[in-house]
Formats: structure tokens, sequence, C-alpha cells
């Protein structure tokens, strides 16, 4: 069982680097489930998120000055187009081995009032070992700092969990 752990990790993570993404890690989510916007019939079935994060262009985001530009506009909204296909894939490639999978939008808002999505992307990313959150309460990333957007993909496909970034 330990071994196809590590295989399904090492296959999804070869797919996602294989699209572009510079981060990819897998969470236990199961703590982290009640703060989850979607039926908890839905979510407790689903105990790990893997958690996959796409490294902004640096140049572009150099252009901003105050306020972001069109350029940023436009670089963002693909990102996250991109990393929706991704986990999309993702998604395919868990459900073609019998498992389970529910891809979340990279940035879709469920809830207004508080500026919710389904998932924190950002708390599964934090779980996966991608970073610790700054001052501004962005993702911080050691290697990429803020310049990372990240998606997630719910699973109960058994993978090895990574832990946590402690070495802030």
């Amino acid at each position: 069982m330990e071994q196809n752990r590590e295989m399904y990790y090492t296959k999804l993570h070869q797919l996602a680097s294989a699209q572009g993404m510079a981060l990819f890690g897998v969470a236990d989510v199961r703590q982290a489930r009640s703060s989850f916007l979607i039926p908890p019939a839905v979510a407790g079935k689903l105990d790990y998120g893997i958690s996959i994060g796409y490294r902004l262009s640096s140049s572009i985001l150099e252009t901003i000055e105050g306020a972001p530009t069109q350029m940023y506009y436009f670089h963002y909204q693909r990102a996250n187009i991109l990393l929706d296909q991704t986990t999309l894939l993702l998604t395919a490639r868990i459900q073609e081995q019998g498992f389970n999978a529910l891809p979340i939008p990279a940035s879709q808002v469920v809830d207004w009032e508080r500026q919710l999505g389904s998932v924190s992307h950002r708390e599964i990313a934090r779980l996966a070992g991608h970073g610790w959150y700054g001052r501004n309460n962005l993702m911080v990333n050691p290697l990429y700092g803020s310049q990372v957007r990240y998606g997630t993909v719910l699973t109960d496909m058994p993978l090895k969990a990574d832990a946590p970034y402690n070495g802030n």
C-alpha cells in the first residue's frame, strides 16, 4: 500500500510538472474539512488535497506600480486557466485509477460576503508544505515568495502526504 501511495504521488507530480506547475504537494485535509464550503457528504470522503502552484512572471509583477496593470490582469487570468486545466487533468488521471477527485476552481468566489472559495487554496498549500502565511496574509514560498497562484484537487486516492512547511 505504501508503495502505491508513493507511485501515485510521483505520477501525479510528473503530470503537474509537465503542465508547467512549479510546485506540487499533498496535504492530509481531514482536520481542515470543517472550513470547506462544499457538502459534508462529499468532503467527508476526500482525505487528501493536492496543491499545485504556478509561478507568475516576475517581469509582469514588476510592471505593477500602485495598482495591477492590464498586462497583470491578463497574466493572472491565463494562470488561473492553466491551473484549472491542470486540476482537470489530475482529476481525470485519478478517476482513471478508480478513485474520486474534486477539482477546485482557481479563482471562484462562492461566499461574496466573506470573499471565500469552496476551499482555501492557501491553506491546502500550507498543509502541503509550500510555505507559510506572510505579514500580507499571502502564502510565502521559500523559493518564489508570493509570486505563486495555487490550485487544488481533493481526492480519496491514497497518497503520500507532505508535511506543512516548518523552516520559516
